[in-house]
């Protein structure tokens, strides 16, 4: 399962994403579900202003709530 840390997050990335910093050891234990995985890749992509890669992610994930929350949350963000 690819995450942020295979992207080269960085640790304003981490921020944004978490309000805090995160190590990739805490991470990995604190995320297991595909959809978070890449929700978080979407996200990084959106902060990135790299949309076609965020949109990417954002298939992959099943749960079409899940999908909704997501784009609500980046527009609500200004992603």
């Amino acid at each position: 399962m690819e995450t942020i840390f295979d992207h080269n997050v960085n640790e304003h990335e981490l921020l944004r994403l978490f309000g805090t910093g995160i190590d990739r050891k805490l991470y990995m234990c604190s995320q297991s579900d595909p959809d978070g995985h890449n929700g978080l890749l979407f996200h990084l992509y959106s902060i990135r202003r790299n949309q076609s890669v965020a949109k990417r992610y954002l298939k992959r994930i099943k749960d079409p709530n899940y999908v909704v929350d997501l784009i609500e949350c980046n527009i609500v963000n200004g992603e």
